[in-house]
């Protein structure tokens, strides 16, 4: 379900509607949405490929229709460890945002590649 806020833009308030693979030990976070016009783009930490729910990759799906329908998941990202990089707490810090353009996507997202946590950078280019 997608709810529009006053900036024009969209919140996604339930993240399963965007996935496309169902088990039990997928779990999602840190899902963000934002409309360009008619499509909305959405990014999330997905658990889908890791048994011990430890290991996360940023993936990316998008919808042209107000969000009833979802192109397949991307992954984004190499897998990476959520649990590691925290000073204070046990989670990933949620250290993330996108710019929808016309023909990219902007996006600054937390991962721990290199054994502790920070922010990185990635531009994606739609067809």
């Amino acid at each position: 379900m997608t709810v529009r806020k006053e900036d024009g833009f969209y919140l996604l308030l339930a993240a399963l509607q965007t996935r496309d693979v169902w088990n039990e030990v997928v779990n999602s976070h840190h899902v963000f949405v934002r409309k360009l016009k008619s499509k909305i783009d959405a990014i999330w930490n997905d658990t889908r490929d890791d048994a011990t729910v430890t290991y996360s990759q940023l993936y990316y799906s998008n919808s042209f229709d107000g969000g009833l329908t979802w192109s397949p998941n991307t992954p984004l990202s190499p897998s990476f460890n959520h649990f590691l990089g925290y000073p204070n707490q046990n989670k990933l810090g949620d250290y993330y945002d996108m710019v929808s353009f016309d023909g990219a996507a902007h996006i600054a997202y937390a991962a721990t590649f290199n054994g502790e946590q920070d922010v990185y950078f990635l531009r994606i280019a739609f067809d």
